[in-house]
């Protein structure tokens, strides 16, 4: 079939390899995902010419229903209920789009590669991103904001005045959780860019960050690197990293019973729990600060799982 085809295998001279079925491969699951062949069409020199030139949409792309029904030769758009809450993963589609490279260089070397990719994302060990945050006006449909004063400026969350102000994901994440945030401190008062999992909702919101794990960078008046499980320490270090104005891409993550902080490309801590917090109803994830006028551009989370089964390599 023309649209599975490898552009190797079209110009005919060029080197045909295990990379061409590899590509084949990646073609047929980008079929199973976004219900289409990567390429297609009734005009087959066109067809060839876009294998030719590599012009495939990664799957992603159709989650979003417009784009999916402008692509879709009914003219309507596919759901994709076949995948986890109707949404192609963003990973299943990063794996396509290897398989799919123009240049064989760029793909996987052998099946067997391509295969422990999809096996990895089945087993729970690919990072899932849930939310990649953009501060606009449905930003309150998937945050509650407690404590403090808040608002929405220039693509940016600017909250201050609260003892505690926290940021709280609406969504609940039980198990294995990634959170990557950026931000700045505009404030005399420099304090806390922290972030919390693993915590209980509960009707004193306040309370909800130190029910879990809280990863405090600059905390307590700026003098403290901290990691807190249920409101009592388990790691610290003195410090005074924030400076005012200077941007912080912090990611914190918690694997099992480890926990591992990052600032900057530089590695805070990385703690083993001996006794991991559990149960199902930890499923909190945010944001914490104290008083200080912190201001946020980008949050993403990311969870560990296995969100879809589906053999298609065995």
């Amino acid at each position: 079939t023309p649209g599975f085809m490898a552009p190797e295998r079209i110009w005919g001279h060029a080197a045909v390899d295990v990379r061409s079925d590899v590509y084949s491969l990646g073609a047929t699951l980008y079929s199973i995902l976004a219900l289409r062949a990567p390429i297609s069409g009734k005009d087959m020199r066109l067809v060839l010419q876009r294998i030719l030139n590599g012009d495939i949409r990664p799957p992603v792309s159709f989650n979003d229903l417009e784009a999916s029904a402008t692509a879709g030769e009914s003219g309507r758009p596919i759901i994709s209920t076949h995948c986890p809450e109707g949404k192609i993963p963003t990973a299943l589609s990063d794996i396509c789009m290897k398989a799919l490279a123009n240049d064989p260089a760029d793909r996987y070397a052998t099946v067997k590669e391509l295969q422990q990719e999809v096996e990895a994302y089945q087993n729970g060990l690919i990072w899932h991103l849930v939310v990649d945050e953009p501060f606009d006006e449905t930003f309150l449909d998937r945050w509650e904001v407690i404590g403090g004063q808040y608002t929405i400026k220039d693509g940016e969350l600017r909250i201050s005045g609260g003892e505690p102000q926290i940021l709280l994901l609406k969504r609940n994440l039980p198990g294995d959780v990634r959170i990557e945030f950026e931000c700045h401190q505009e404030s005399v008062c420099l304090n806390d860019v922290s972030c919390f999992l693993s915590a209980i909702r509960s009707a004193n919101r306040k309370e909800i960050p130190s029910s879990g794990y809280e990863f405090k960078y600059g905390a307590y008046d700026n003098s403290l690197n901290v990691l807190m499980r249920s409101d009592r320490r388990i790691w610290g270090e003195s410090a005074s990293p924030i400076v005012r104005g200077q941007t912080y891409r912090v990611k914190a993550e918690r694997i099992g019973s480890r926990l591992r902080m990052v600032v900057n490309n530089e590695e805070i801590f990385r703690v083993n729990d001996r006794d991991p917090l559990s149960g199902p109803d930890r499923t909190a994830v945010g944001l914490v600060g104290w008083i200080s006028d912190t201001r946020y551009r980008r949050i993403r989370v990311y969870c560990l799982g296995t969100p879809w089964k589906s053999d298609i390599l065995d």
